[in-house]
């Protein structure tokens, strides 16, 4: 036990006076990276039974793995066989799984997954934001506030950012409000605690944003903002940082890994945690996307050990970088996340098609169109909901499902629909790409439904 604790707290320590130095030079996190690749890639081995057995299938030994250069040995690990493994069966022999903090996703993918970690993992996770805010101006007791829809089920987040010392210390002063309070209750609210950040997804933040005044604007008057959750639209930007007058700074993160990357209003492009995660994109052959190349993203945890994520498939679409990064199989930079690989559209020939291939022509018609959704029906039926800027008259939108069809590259029928409002699902997010044809036939669909879903 003993040689455990200390293994642990080398570890942590480690941890910790890598992230208090950074930001670090590209040499110095790539060394970091391999040194700790080679730790996780012995504990994993020999300390948790699925590795152990994903390692033994495909003839590998632990001591193969030197570098970031050695991650295409490993396969890469689905999302899948991690939401329906026991507990013991992906995490570390001698660890308690009921002892760990829990964490669980929404299960909006059609199942929820459990993700632990010890204590000091999480805190230790979540230093990075808190220096990456202090580096923008967000101090100790700057207040902060979290805009988004709070459930019953969302106690965790809020223990999450608040102990006890913290409370008694009044260091990282966080509130949470619900988006869906009457306007000027917000506005009061926002006001009355005067946050130096505001949080929350960018579809909630510029609904909010919409609605402001200049004497809004003068009562609240927040230093940043910050968003994440959902992929946030370059015209979302605009409208966030126009209503609060303020500039946005964009987080992406997920419940496995907590921070991955992040993207400060005055950079064009992701600037992955390097000390945190090595971060892969790969295409759907299994090699590395080149810089400005689309791929999914497959991810490695450095500093979970508890429950370790070592090549693990998260399911988004990015764009890699145009940074060369730390090594063809590591990168340093994403140029645009776009969102969930399981909401690509599969046509009647089989094909794939992103939706950002729809996404891209109606934002030609950026003008009058506030905000859309692109909701696949049927193998070849799409429904596009669109909130206007303004009527765009009866020919325009004649015109605009046509376009749509033909930039699917083959037959399809496309509906058009202008809506008053597109609301989240009841767990608090936004889809705009939703194929209910995938979750028909894989038997999944968001939970609990709108019930819009089910009409469609």
């Amino acid at each position: 036990m003993v040689p455990d604790m200390i293994l642990r707290a080398g570890r942590y320590a480690k941890g910790i006076s890598v992230i208090a130095r950074s930001p670090l030079d590209s040499e110095r996190v790539l060394a970091f990276q391999n040194a700790r690749l080679r730790a996780l890639v012995r504990h994993c081995y020999h300390r948790v039974p699925y590795y152990r057995k994903l390692f033994d299938r495909a003839g590998l030994r632990p001591e193969e793995i030197r570098s970031v250069d050695d991650l295409p040995k490993i396969p890469p690990v689905p999302r899948t066989d991690f939401q329906f493994a026991a507990p013991e069966e992906i995490c570390a022999r001698g660890v308690d799984p009921d002892s760990l903090l829990i964490r669980r996703t929404s299960g909006s993918s059609g199942a929820p997954l459990t993700i632990r970690r010890r204590w000091f993992e999480e805190r230790l996770l979540l230093s990075e934001r808190l220096l990456s805010l202090r580096r923008l101006g967000i101090g100790l007791r700057s207040p902060r506030v979290t805009v988004e829809q709070l459930s019953a089920g969302a106690g965790w987040k809020q223990d999450l950012y608040r102990t006890e010392w913290q409370n008694r210390l009044g260091l990282y002063p966080k509130r949470f409000l619900d988006w869906r309070l009457p306007h000027q209750e917000l506005v009061d609210r926002l006001a009355a605690i005067r946050p130096a950040l505001i949080h929350g997804p960018p579809s909630i933040l510029s609904w909010v944003a919409d609605e402001m005044t200049d004497e809004d604007r003068r009562r609240i008057r927040p230093r940043l903002l910050t968003s994440g959750a959902e992929t946030c639209t370059e015209e979302m930007r605009r409208r966030i940082e126009r209503g609060f007058g303020a500039p946005l700074a964009e987080i992406y993160g997920s419940h496995e890994f907590v921070s991955l990357a992040w993207r400060p209003a005055s950079e064009p492009e992701f600037a992955v945690y390097g000390d945190l995660v090595i971060v892969e994109v790969l295409k759907d052959d299994g090699a590395p996307a080149a810089a400005g190349e689309p791929g999914e993203l497959v991810a490695t945890a450095l500093h979970s050990f508890a429950m370790p994520f070592l090549r693990y498939r998260l399911g988004d679409l990015v764009w890699r970088g145009s940074s060369e990064g730390w090594r063809p199989h590591s990168c340093s930079t994403l140029a645009r996340i776009v969102g969930r690989m399981m909401d690509r559209f599969r046509l009647p020939s089989g094909r794939y098609v992103h939706p950002y291939v729809v996404a891209r022509v109606l934002r030609d018609d950026e003008r009058w169109l506030r905000r859309f959704q692109i909701v696949q029906s049927g193998p070849a039926r799409f429904w596009i909901r669109i909130v206007p800027h303004a009527e765009p008259g009866p020919d325009r939108l004649a015109a605009l499902a046509p376009k749509l069809a033909e930039s699917l590259g083959e037959p399809a029928e496309v509906r058009v629909e202008l809506v008053a409002d597109l609301p989240p699902t009841s767990t608090g997010k936004f889809y705009p790409y939703v194929s209910l044809e995938r979750y028909r036939a894989w038997g999944e669909r968001p939970e609990p439904p709108p019930s819009w879903f089910l009409d469609a």
